[in-house]
C-alpha cells in the first residue's frame, strides 16, 4: 500500500495492481476533459514532458484525452505513470485505450480499488477521482466543464491540502469553465512549469561569512540555506517574509556569488545550446547528475589533468547505457550538491551528434570545424577528406605552410580571444581558404573553421552562420557555465 494513502482513515484497504506498483516521494496527478481542445492538448504534451525530464511520476485515469494524452507522453519519455481506474484492473475502459493500458503495465501500474470484473459503474469514477487526489502531491485540470470528474479531484485535492493548479481558459468557452471557476475557489493558476518546479538555491560555501557588511536578511538567508538548499517559498516562510522584493534579494546575493540557484537555469542552457547532460564531478571522477543519477566519469588522463591541473578539458568517455559522449570539463570552487562533493563541472554531448553538427553546419560538409587553444594547440575537431593534412597545431600550420607573415600570424593569435568573427582568406600549401575564428568563453578556447574559397559562393552569410551555429552550440555553454561558477 503507498505511503501516501496510509494518512487518509477513508483510503482502500486493498489496491488490485497490474504492473508494478513503485514507492515515490511525490507524484503529479494530471486530469481534464475527453473532448479536449487543440491549446488544451498542447499544455498536456509540454507539462508531461517537463515533469518526464525530473523523474516525477504522473497520475491520471486513462480517460480519452487529457488522461491519454498525459499517460503517453509519460510512456514515450520513459517515466512512471500510474493509470487509476474505476473498472477492474482486468477490463479496460475505455476499450480504444487496450493498448495504451498494456504500455502502463509493462513501464508502470494500472490500480483499482475494485476486484476484477468490476465493470464501468459511474458511482466507481467518483471513488477513483478521490483516490487520484489521495495519491498526488500536486493535482493539475487542464481543460474541464464545471461538473466534470476533474473537477471533483481538484475538490477532493483541496480537501485534503493538496496543491491543486488550474490551467486558465477562454471566459467564452464551456470547456473552460470548470478550470476558471477552480481560480476563483483558490487553485493556483499554472501558466508554465514554473508555476509548480520551485528553484531550489544553495550557498556557495567559499564565500559564507566572509563580508561582514552583508545585511541581517542577507546573512539569514545563507544560514537557512546552509543546513538545507530550500525553495524561495520556503524561504518566505522561514523568514516570514511579508515584502516582495525578496527575489530581488536573492538576485543580487546570487550576482555576488553568495548563493546560485540551480536546475531550472541548467535546464534552459541546455535547451538552448543542445547539450545532453550537466555533471557536478567529484576528485575521484564520481559524478553526480542534476537528476540525482550517480556513477564514474571515465576521463583517464583528462582527469588527472582536471583535478591537478586545473586545466580545462575534452575527452570521450562512456555513461552505462548511453551512446559514447564528448565530455567538456571544467574546474572550479569545490562544492556539495546534494550531499554530493564536487569539484568541476561537466557538460556533454553525445559524439555523434556532436560529429554531425561539425561535419554537416555548411557548404555540404565540405567545411573543416576545430576547437583550439589560443597558441594552436588542437582540442578537438574535424578534417573533411583530410584536404589540409593531418595537423596538431594551428599556429605551426599558419607558420609553416601558408603564405602569412610572422606579424599577420601574431596579429590572427591576438585576434583569437576577440568577442567577434574574424574572417580571413589564406593560402595553405597554395590553395584559397577561408579562415573564421571566434573565441569560446572558456578560457582561451578558439571555434575555427576551415573552408576551401572555391566552395564559398559570392555571399559570407553561409560560412558565418555555420561559426554562428557552432559558437552557440558548443560555446554559450562554455561561456555561462565559467561566468557562474
Amino acid at each position: 500500500m503507498p505511503n501516501q494513502l496510509k494518512k487518509f482513515k477513508n483510503a482502500p484497504i486493498i489496491l488490485y495492481v497490474k504492473g508494478e506498483l513503485k514507492e515515490f516521494d511525490s507524484a503529479v496527478c494530471i486530469v481534464g476533459s475527453r473532448r479536449c481542445t487543440e491549446y488544451s492538448k498542447n499544455i498536456t504534451v509540454e507539462l508531461t514532458e517537463n515533469l518526464s525530464k525530473r523523474n516525477i511520476p504522473i497520475i491520471s485515469g486513462m480517460a480519452k484525452g487529457i488522461d491519454g494524452y498525459s499517460h503517453t507522453v509519460a510512456l514515450h519519455n520513459d517515466n512512471y505513470t500510474i493509470a487509476v481506474v474505476g473498472t477492474g484492473v482486468d477490463i479496460c475502459y475505455p476499450i480504444e485505450h487496450l493498448t495504451l493500458m498494456n504500455e502502463i503495465i509493462k513501464k508502470g501500474a494500472v490500480i483499482s480499488q475494485f476486484e476484477p470484473g468490476t465493470s464501468n459503474i459511474k458511482s466507481n469514477f467518483i471513488k477513483r477521482n478521490e483516490l487520484m487526489a489521495m495519491l498526488a502531491e500536486k493535482i493539475i485540470v487542464v481543460e474541464a466543464t464545471k461538473d466534470s470528474g476533474a473537477i471533483y479531484t481538484a475538490h477532493c485535492g483541496m480537501k485534503y491540502k493538496k496543491e491543486v493548479y488550474s490551467v486558465p481558459g477562454n471566459i467564452n468557452n464551456k470547456s473552460s469553465e470548470g478550470t476558471n471557476m477552480l481560480i476563483s475557489e483558490g487553485a493556483k493558476p499554472y501558466l508554465s512549469i514554473k508555476s509548480i518546479i520551485k528553484e531550489e538555491v544553495e550557498v556557495c560555501s567559499n564565500n559564507l561569512g566572509k563580508d561582514k557588511n552583508l545585511s541581517s536578511i542577507k546573512m539569514e538567508i545563507l544560514k537557512l540555506i546552509n543546513k538545507n538548499k530550500m525553495s524561495v517559498d520556503e524561504l518566505k516562510i522561514k523568514l516570514n517574509f511579508v515584502k516582495d522584493n525578496l527575489e530581488e534579494i536573492l538576485l543580487d546575493m546570487e550576482l555576488k556569488g553568495y548563493i546560485r540557484q540551480i536546475s531550472g537555469y541548467i535546464e534552459i542552457i541546455a535547451e538552448r545550446t543542445g547539450f545532453t547532460d550537466f555533471y557536478f564531478i567529484s576528485d575521484e571522477g564520481e559524478y553526480n547528475s542534476i537528476d540525482g543519477n550517480k556513477g564514474y566519469l571515465d576521463m583517464k588522463e583528462g582527469l588527472r589533468k582536471l583535478v591537478i591541473d586545473k586545466e580545462n578539458v575534452v575527452v570521450t568517455s562512456v555513461v552505462p547505457g548511453k551512446p559514447e559522449i564528448l565530455v567538456f570539463a571544467v574546474p572550479c570552487t569545490k562544492g556539495t550538491y546534494k550531499g554530493f562533493e564536487y569539484s568541476s563541472i561537466a557538460i556533454t554531448f553525445n559524439a555523434s551528434d556532436l560529429t554531425k553538427t561539425l561535419e554537416l553546419s555548411s557548404f555540404n560538409g565540405q567545411s573543416s570545424n576545430y576547437i583550439i587553444f589560443s597558441d594552436g594547440r588542437i582540442l578537438v575537431g574535424n578534417n573533411v577528406d583530410n584536404q589540409i593534412g593531418d595537423i596538431f597545431n594551428f599556429v605551426a600550420l599558419l607558420k609553416n605552410r601558408s603564405d602569412l607573415s610572422i606579424e599577420e600570424v601574431k596579429k590572427i593569435q591576438s585576434e583569437f580571444l576577440d568577442d567577434e568573427i574574424n574572417v580571413r582568406l589564406v593560402n595553405i600549401d597554395d590553395e584559397p581558404y577561408y579562415m573564421v575564428y571566434e573565441s569560446a568563453g572558456i578560457e582561451d578556447w578558439v571555434i575555427m573553421g576551415i573552408v576551401p574559397a572555391s566552395v564559398v559562393n559570392s555571399s559570407m552569410n553561409d560560412l558565418q552562420q555555420m561559426t554562428i551555429s557552432i559558437v552557440s552550440f558548443v560555446c554559450t555553454v562554455g561561456l555561462t557555465l565559467h561566468a557562474s561558477y
